[in-house]
């Protein structure tokens, strides 16, 4: 009888320490969604006057000619078509599609991507566009061979066209090059968003 009970008990206690490391990752694991909430809440950035909405990301498509990804928020939330979505660090792209619950964003690395952009450093002005690459990129097109651009230069949003809101940072410079008689510089910008370690965005959800 005694051997019962302190089997019983033991089976008892392993439940239990198997319930709280249970516990204990769910709360590790709330730790960390909250110090990321609160990074993209203190974003390096000026966040927009306007209403922003925080959303998750459900899934995320990088194929060498579709970079797109999910988030959890749709049309009920008043999410829709040409809002912009914001990250820690900057751009992440635009809402290109929107259903009750969910909605698409296409990524700034998309090769369907156009967005204008300027030289932070001297105000020089182009228009990135997404690698048709597997690896995550873009680069600046229109950029004229004179322009100074050099290796580390953030490129952000200009405004021009009203797409996006101008100020907003996009990439830093990692490659550039004056092709021989070419008119325009070749611009490789890395993306200031690691696409594939977002959890959390913002999306602007009142016109700009």
């Amino acid at each position: 009888s005694d051997t019962e009970q302190l089997i019983r008990k033991n089976e008892q206690l392993t439940n239990e320490l198997f319930e709280l490391k249970a516990k204990l990752q769910i709360y590790n694991n709330l730790v960390l969604e909250n110090q990321k909430i609160s990074r993209l809440i203190d974003a390096s950035y000026m966040l927009p006057a306007n209403t922003v909405k925080l959303a998750r990301v459900k899934s995320i498509a990088q194929s060498r000619l579709k970079k797109q990804l999910v988030i959890n928020k749709g049309s009920n939330d008043s999410i829709l078509a040409s809002q912009i979505v914001l990250g820690a660090n900057g751009v992440v792209g635009q809402i290109i599609q929107s259903t009750p619950f969910y909605a698409t964003v296409q990524l700034t690395t998309d090769p369907t991507q156009h967005i204008p952009v300027k030289n932070i450093r001297n105000g020089a002005r182009g228009i990135t566009k997404g690698l048709a690459s597997n690896r995550s990129g873009m680069k600046v097109e229109f950029m004229p061979s004179e322009a100074n651009v050099k290796l580390g230069d953030i490129f952000v949003t200009s405004g021009i066209g009203g797409s996006y809101p101008a100020g907003y940072p996009v990439g830093e410079v990692i490659e550039v090059s004056a092709p021989h008689n070419e008119a325009f510089l070749l611009v490789k910008l890395q993306p200031l968003e690691n696409m594939n370690e977002l959890e959390f965005v913002l999306v602007v959800s009142e016109p700009l």
